[in-house]
């Protein structure tokens, strides 16, 4: 939100400002240039998180680092998913999906949630499923509850909307399980979950 953004922004000041070289380093500027990317896109200011995310992006391909490069391509996921170019997304993410190795953080579920959401904005239900499923998989081997409670919410939704109720109700319980042990059904987070 606008607090994350404006702490992000703080940062990227004083990394900016630093003398040691460290800060320099480009995992730094990768962490807190995706921070600002997701602050700017979920704010809905994408016309401020575009050129950031691009400049992510380009950095990463000079790097020529895997981690930074599947980093940059999840922000670029994520932006075009809230620009409704969802095919753009979908293509975005089978390249970071191609770039991600084993011991990179748990980003990867977030890209195949985006993925499989866009496949159903596209028209392909029995796709989004699957990729929803495969995020499902990979949070739950990353021991990351937040992104699998994400998936099976979002498979709950999918299904739902596509008839298939006793999916929708499953996949709607397993969610709120997590949900619960996360917080996250708090009514404050209502509008977000």
């Amino acid at each position: 939100g606008v607090r994350s953004g404006a702490h992000a922004e703080r940062i990227a000041v004083l990394i900016a400002a630093s003398p040691d070289a460290n800060a320099k380093d480009p995992v730094g500027y990768d962490e807190v240039n995706l921070d600002l990317v997701l602050a700017y896109t979920y704010q809905g200011n994408v016309r401020r998180a575009a050129p950031l995310a691009r400049q992510l992006y380009e950095v990463a391909r000079q790097s020529q680092n895997p981690t930074l490069i599947a980093t940059a391509l999840n922000a670029l996921v994520i932006l075009n998913f809230a620009w409704c170019r969802y095919a753009e997304a979908v293509r975005l993410g089978r390249e970071t999906e191609a770039v991600w190795k084993p011991h990179f953080h748990d980003g990867i579920a977030y890209v195949k949630n985006i993925m499989g959401m866009s496949m159903y904005l596209l028209g392909d239900y029995p796709s989004a499923v699957t990729k929803l499923g495969e995020a499902v998989t990979t949070a739950n081997e990353w021991g990351s509850p937040r992104p699998e409670a994400l998936a099976l919410w979002n498979l709950s939704l999918i299904n739902l909307m596509h008839g298939v109720n006793e999916a929708a109700l499953r996949y709607g319980r397993d969610a709120e399980v997590l949900m619960t042990r996360l917080g996250l059904d708090r009514s404050a987070d209502a509008p977000r979950i």
